[in-house]
């Protein structure tokens, strides 16, 4: 103890050995690039880039039935294609950029019909269709972390490869930015639309009486979540070691410990070496001198 808090010293040349390193972790973290240059910090430089292809192909055919009946059929489909929305130089499966695809057709049909030369009546309906993928890529949903990290707890099958929080520190090493997939989901918006109405002319008035039905239906397919979230607190393995540890016996946080091996990222040293294996959920409570610390 110095000053009220418990200190410990570093790992001889600030590299913590490998067997206490845990072994999920050694296997993501070969998956993170290696630093690009020799700095301590900001030694990552982004190489990085995407693809956007978008495309709005379009169909339209009237047709006339006799002289007194036309149809009208149109169709369009807004497109859409983008491989990773995030320049973030980091690799699948680790990182937390999203592809975007957009399918949204467009259908309407029309009939009008002149029923004598003063009444005219129409009739028409449609639909846009709009669908919108936002999700990590199959590579990564599809995962099979049992096999290639030894990471088991998933609530599906494949596991997909898991989402890991809170890995960088307010100084000196870490991830910026998360790892793992952020989203899952595709989302659908049904509009159908249908009209009608009849024109009357007599003498020099027209007359027009119509309606029209239209409903808007959204639903969202999600399988965020069930890759598995691992969040983490920095103070595993910040300088310097505040008082409440997992290596003097007690926890850092106030929440319940996660139950399978979960991996231990850096958040200090930034060639990407951990410390224990130590499977605790993210949010810390610092007990001050003379206080208990809360569990």
């Amino acid at each position: 103890m110095l000053n009220g808090q418990t200190v410990r010293t570093a790992f001889p040349g600030n590299i913590i050995p490998g067997n206490r390193i845990d072994p999920v972790s050694a296997k993501i973290q070969n998956l993170i690039p290696s630093p690009s240059n020799s700095a301590l910090i900001n030694n990552f430089a982004v190489v990085d880039s995407n693809t956007t292809i978008k495309t709005v192909p379009s169909l339209k055919i009237d047709e006339n039935v006799g002289d007194k009946t036309k149809i009208s059929f149109y169709w369009s489909q807004w497109r859409q294609d983008r491989d990773k929305n995030a320049n973030d130089g980091i690799p699948w499966p680790v990182s937390n950029a999203r592809i975007y695809i957009d399918r949204t057709p467009t259908y309407r049909l029309n009939i009008d019909r002149t029923i004598t030369p003063t009444l005219l009546v129409h009739v028409g309906g449609g639909v846009v269709h709009y669908v919108h993928t936002d999700s990590a890529p199959p590579s990564v949903l599809n995962y099979d972390a049992p096999k290639e990290l030894g990471l088991v707890g998933a609530s599906v099958t494949p596991s997909g490869f898991p989402q890991v929080t809170g890995l960088s520190a307010a100084t000196n090493g870490g991830m910026a930015s998360n790892i793992g997939p952020t989203n899952a989901g595709t989302y659908y918006n049904d509009k159908p639309t249908v009209v009608g109405s009849v024109t009357w002319i007599h003498g020099n008035h027209s007359y027009r009486a119509g309606g029209e039905w239209a409903k808007d239906i959204w639903s969202n397919v999600s399988a965020g979540g069930t890759y598995g979230n691992y969040g983490f607190s920095a103070n595993q393995t910040g300088q310097p070691y505040l008082n409440t540890s997992t290596i003097s016996g007690t926890r850092s946080d106030s929440r319940t410990p996660v139950s399978c091996s979960a991996p231990r990222i850096p958040a200090a040293y930034p060639t990407f070496k951990t410390g224990n294996g130590a499977s605790i959920i993210s949010a810390s409570t610092f007990r001050t001198p003379g206080s208990s610390a809360g569990s």
